[in-house]
C-alpha cells in the first residue's frame, strides 16, 4: 500500500522523518452522524483518499421510488398505503406507505412522471439497493365486499345492470345494481345482487370459416402443385 511504502522511504531519512510520516498516516476513526448499516465500501485500507472522497455508502433506511403517471398522482396522498412486490421474489407481498410525493414533474418516453417515495412498514432480510419493483397504491378497501367481474356490467342511460340467471330455469333476468369502488377487472356490487345470485358474461368465440364444397378453406395450409401436376 502507499503507507507502507512511505514508510519503508522514510526509515532510510531518519527517525525524525519516520515519526512524521506515521503521524501523517495514523489510523483515524470514521464516525457516522446516523445509524445505519454500510452497503457500498468506496476505499480499501491503506488506500489515501482526499477529505472530498466518499469512504463509504451508509444507509439507515431503504426506500422504494415509485414512478407514477401524471393520470394517477391526484389517487396518491401522503400516508396512504401501498403493496411493494420486488421482481426478484414475486411471491412476497411488502406492506409500505407513501411518504413523499415530489413536485417536480419528469419526462421519460413522452410520458409525464411524478416520483413518489415509499418506506416499507418492515424491512425484510433479501431488501437490496438497486432491486426493482413494482408498486401497488390501495386507493380504497372494504371488508366482505361483494364482486364481480368488471366486464358483467352493462351501462344504460347512467345506470349498471348485470344478467342473472333463474335459479329455477335458464331465462335471463336484466337487474338494476349500485356499484362501488373498482379495480382493474372487478367491481364492488353495493345493492341489486346477492352472494347466491348468477351473473351471466357476455363472451366472444371465434370460428375459422368452413370451406364450400368443391373449395378449400383459405385459413388452412395449402399444398403448392408441382409443374407435373399442372400440365395437361
Amino acid at each position: 500500500t502507499e503507507r507502507a511504502a512511505l514508510l519503508d522511504a522514510a526509515r532510510g531519512q531518519g527517525e525524525e522523518s519516520l515519526s512524521y510520516w506515521k503521524e501523517a498516516y495514523k489510523a483515524i476513526p470514521l464516525i457516522s452522524p446516523i445509524d445505519g448499516e454500510v452497503i457500498v465500501a468506496k476505499t480499501q485500507a491503506g488506500q489515501t483518499f482526499t477529505a472530498n472522497d466518499a469512504v463509504i455508502v451508509l444507509s439507515d433506511q431503504l426506500i422504494v421510488r415509485s414512478q407514477v403517471d401524471e393520470t394517477d398522482i391526484g389517487k396518491v396522498r401522503l400516508g396512504q398505503d401501498a403493496q411493494v412486490v420486488l421482481d426478484a421474489y414475486p411471491d412476497t407481498k411488502i406492506k409500505a406507505t407513501v411518504e413523499h410525493i415530489y413536485y417536480e414533474s419528469k419526462t421519460i418516453n413522452n410520458v409525464t412522471i411524478y416520483e413518489v417515495d415509499l418506506r416499507t412498514k418492515e424491512l425484510p432480510e433479501f431488501f437490496r439497493s438497486g432491486m426493482n419493483a413494482g408498486v401497488t397504491f390501495i386507493v380504497g378497501g372494504k371488508e366482505d365486499a361483494l364482486l364481480i367481474p368488471l366486464e358483467a356490467i352493462v351501462s344504460e342511460k347512467g345506470q349498471s345492470f348485470v344478467m342473472v340467471k333463474d335459479s329455477q330455469s335458464v331465462s335471463l333476468t336484466k337487474r338494476s345494481v349500485i356499484i362501488g369502488i373498482s379495480e382493474d377487472k372487478k367491481v364492488e356490487v353495493i345493492s341489486g345482487l346477492g352472494k347466491d345470485d348468477v351473473v351471466v358474461i357476455k363472451t366472444k368465440r371465434y370460428a375459422l370459416p368452413k370451406a364450400d364444397e368443391g373449395g378449400t378453406n383459405p385459413f388452412m395450409p395449402q399444398r403448392r402443385p408441382s409443374p407435373r401436376e399442372n400440365t395437361r
